[in-house]
């Protein structure tokens, strides 16, 4: 049977062939053959199977750049000279603990919900542009994510850039100096920072393997290669990670601060001291760190929901 017009626009099938043209030509055709998340009968992922591949998928992309995540954090934190500085510290696993107990939810909560909200806004807007109904749906699931992102994240960065020696004392010592709303430090930048790169790398990961498929497979989306998609990934994931690093810098420097700070004052400051290239700051490392982290993801999240996919 020939795939729904939801399920080509989706263009995630590794099972039928699916041209990449047909993503928008196709899918500008009603989905009345479509229900719910039964897009294709013994192929679609369910809501909880995508939460379990984006778990385990974002598991392997933390575990796989780590250091080097640190040595950003502690570059943009102020903490080290250099990267040399950054290096002589050693301890490059700081702060890895909190970071895969946050992680791990996040990945589950945004790939989930933006998987869901993807399938579903393709059926009830089949006329609308692909591109803002993938962008709608990374937004919904970068929020859902961020609740619980963002107390790892500040109780992480804190170990990773010296300000305290375990994730244990991190966490005693902000909520004896900020209380439970000390773990939400940050929240807003957090957000401000993820909302842009996920409504950025989402949609174009989508329109970069649309792209390679009319280009290089026949426009067979299903024909692109593990190595081809853990490529577009970290392509999307380096123009994501630039465009979006000067709220990174501002994001890092609230939630290392052991003063309370604005994202003015932090603005102000980092403009007085350093001028715009301090916006700039471990730019290399984030975009190193975002386009191995993707190509890490992106391989095992679309092998893990293609295997899904085959037992379903």
């Amino acid at each position: 049977p020939q795939p729904t017009a939801t399920s080509v626009r989706d263009g995630s099938s590794f099972n039928q062939p699916i041209k990449g043209s047909e993503l928008k030509s196709q899918g500008q055709a009603s989905n009345q053959n479509a229900g719910g998340d039964n897009l294709r009968p013994g192929v679609s992922l369910t809501w909880q199977q995508n939460l379990l591949v984006g778990g385990i998928a974002r598991a392997v992309a933390v575990t796989s750049v780590f250091p080097v995540d640190t040595i950003k954090t502690r570059l943009q934190a102020g903490g080290s000279g250099g990267l040399g500085d950054a290096l002589k510290e050693g301890k490059l696993f700081n702060g890895y603990g909190a970071a895969l107990a946050s992680q791990i939810p996040y990945g589950m909560l945004v790939f989930g919900t933006y998987e869901t909200n993807k399938v579903f806004l393709l059926k009830e807007f089949p006329d609308a542009p692909t591109t803002l109904l993938y962008l709608v749906a990374a937004v919904a699931g970068d929020l859902a994510g961020s609740l619980v992102l963002t107390p790892g994240e500040v109780l992480k960065q804190r170990v990773q850039a010296g300000g305290f020696p375990s994730i244990l004392a991190a966490l005693k010592g902000t909520l004896a100096s900020s209380g439970p709303a000390g773990l939400y430090t940050g929240y807003f930048g957090l957000v401000a920072r993820d909302l842009p790169f996920r409504a950025i790398q989402l949609p174009l990961y989508e329109a970069f393997k649309i792209a390679f498929a009319d280009r290089f497979t026949s426009g067979l989306v299903e024909a692109i290669r593990p190595e081809q998609l853990a490529f577009l990934g970290a392509a999307a994931g380096m123009i994501s990670a630039a465009l979006t690093n000067p709220v990174d810098v501002t994001k890092t420097k609230l939630m290392t601060s052991s003063k309370k700070s604005t994202v003015g004052n932090v603005v102000t400051g980092v403009l007085m001291e350093q001028g715009i290239a301090g916006f700039a700051a471990g730019m290399p490392q984030r975009v190193g760190f975002l386009s191995g982290f993707n190509a890490c993801f992106f391989i095992v999240y679309e092998f893990a929901r293609s295997f899904v996919r085959g037992q379903n």
